[in-house]
């Protein structure tokens, strides 16, 4: 019985397109229970460890609290155009001079009607979200299986690890009697670390998004089933399996890629501005980007190509050369889909749902049903293996222990 990771990339709006990812998800779950026979299980109930950076940690958080896919889905369409409204050029200019393009006030309210005042400690799974100290430099994580994580709040984990910087303003986590045991252990590690006291007059760290250290947290993840005291049960629980039963099953979901495609000539003109634009960033786009295909090699080379599960659909421009393409994963776009793209993150509309909702068709489209590689096979293949590994390998009690 493999332990199972559910990993979600960050995207801002773009998590809409996993969402929409995860509900065909369930479909096949649904077919694979359906086919032996057993009760219908959500994803949550196939997954062990579910792990999520920005707009991922508010999906991880929506399953973790019992959220279907196709709810999840309904909140960004419903939701959306609240948290990431449109934006004139006018507005723009002006945000990118006097402070971010949103006051994060929406996005808090979603959080709250759609999370409560859960704390992680009162999750009975496993979930792991990650945000970025900006004040003292260091990638952070919070764990529901952690104690000295349990009493922050999972509206305050989501909100700092969604603060993407330019797009929300970083969120305080203060120091509090509740989170005494965090910043104990923060203060108690190698590197350094101290307090800003300017966190609404309270000794805090402020928090940026969680993209900042892992865009697509699934070695994370993978590493914290290999080394976190924590998790020990599960590894317990499979000392005695086989090689292949032992090694981790992950599943991992991005939110999209377009590459920038910046032939030479136009990379020797670029300009910082040209780098560093606020909607469609190219330098930090290729930075996520080239983190997230490092995480992808640890993972297969760490636990074998046939465990780990990547679905990230690949949006190339019509004018791209076809020569050595893998079509499997990649979506053609027109001009008008490439503008809708580029702001996506930041901006919800008509436009980009639909783009959203053909990319993910078109992903899993039955064109390749013969074909083991083909993105909707895989898909199958990883819903038959949760299925047929369900229960989950342990329950996590209210005190962090296994049952």
């Amino acid at each position: 019985m493999s332990f199972r990771i559910l990993s979600l990339d960050g995207g801002g709006y773009r998590g809409l397109l996993a969402s929409l990812m995860l509900v065909e998800l369930q479909k096949e779950i649904d077919k694979a229970c359906k086919n032996k026979g057993i009760p219908e299980k959500r994803i949550i109930d196939c997954f062990d460890l579910i792990a999520g950076t920005s707009t991922g940690s508010l999906i991880a958080a929506a399953l973790s609290v019992g959220r279907s896919a196709s709810e999840i889905r309904d909140i960004f369409i419903n939701d959306g155009a609240t948290i990431f409204p449109s934006q004139t050029w006018l507005s723009l200019l002006f945000s990118i001079k006097h402070g971010p393009l949103f006051d994060g006030t929406q996005l808090e309210e979603v959080l709250k009607n759609n999370l409560g005042d859960r704390r992680l400690g009162e999750i009975e799974k496993a979930v792991l979200i990650t945000a970025y100290d900006s004040w003292n430099n260091r990638p952070l994580s919070f764990r529901s299986y952690d104690d000295t994580c349990k009493e922050i709040q999972l509206i305050d984990a989501c909100r700092g690890s969604s603060a993407y910087p330019a797009g929300f303003p970083a969120h305080c986590l203060k120091r509090e009697e509740t989170t005494d045991q965090y910043f104990d252990r923060l203060i108690n590690t190698k590197s350094y670390f101290s307090f800003d006291h300017s966190c609404s007059r309270h000794d805090g760290i402020p928090l940026v998004d969680g993209g900042i250290g892992a865009n697509n947290p699934a070695a994370l993840a993978l590493a914290e089933y290999f080394g976190s005291k924590e998790l020990r049960q599960w590894r317990h629980l499979q000392s005695s399996l086989d090689d292949h039963e032992r090694k981790p099953i992950v599943a991992s979901f991005g939110t999209g890629q377009m590459p920038p495609c910046i032939n030479y000539e136009r990379g020797r003109r670029f300009s910082a501005k040209d780098w560093n634009g606020r909607l469609g960033n190219p330098l930090l786009e290729m930075t996520f980007v080239g983190y997230s295909r490092i995480s992808d090699q640890l993972c297969s080379t760490v636990i074998g190509e046939q465990n780990y599960f990547r679905f990230q659909p690949v949006l190339l421009r019509e004018t791209v050369d076809n020569v050595l393409i893998e079509k499997k994963n990649i979506i053609r776009i027109n001009n008008s889909e490439q503008r809708a793209f580029a702001g996506s993150a930041f901006q919800a509309s008509p436009a980009v749902n639909q783009l959203f909702e053909r990319v993910c068709t078109e992903y899993f489209s039955n064109n390749y049903e013969d074909d083991d590689s083909s993105p909707k096979k895989i898909l199958k293949a990883l819903a038959a293996r949760v299925v047929s590994q369900y229960p989950a390998c342990a329950e996590r009690g209210s005190n962090g222990e296994g049952t």
